[in-house]
């Protein structure tokens, strides 16, 4: 009962886990076009292009299932679904920073 058990802690990234470095490399053309625009419309389609590059890399299933939406009547879904890569990509970023690596990538 009076016993203190301690935490393992471990500072090595699990295998699954791309690097940034390796997301930055992947998504450079997208946050060049992005970095590029210069009205609201290109900014919009360029940052769905860049989450969706980030998320093909870190978090495919979630890319993968917002992806599938094309038709104007799938809006509601796709939002969701895109929310839900988002929501995945931000758990990457938390768990990169925990194993001490940059996440400049995503500000």
């Amino acid at each position: 009962p009076g016993r203190r058990h301690r935490r393992r802690v471990c500072n090595t990234r699990p295998q699954r886990m791309p690097s940034p470095s390796a997301v930055r490399s992947a998504c450079e053309d997208a946050a060049r076009a992005l970095a590029a625009c210069t009205d609201e419309s290109c900014t919009a389609t360029m940052h769905v292009r860049l989450a969706t590059c980030i998320g093909q890399q870190v978090c495919k299933a979630e890319a993968d299932a917002f992806a599938a939406y094309r038709r104007p009547s799938d809006a509601e879904e796709a939002q969701r679904a895109f929310a839900q890569m988002q929501q995945c990509t931000v758990r990457w970023a938390i768990e990169s920073e925990r194993y001490h690596v940059d996440v400049s990538l995503l500000q």
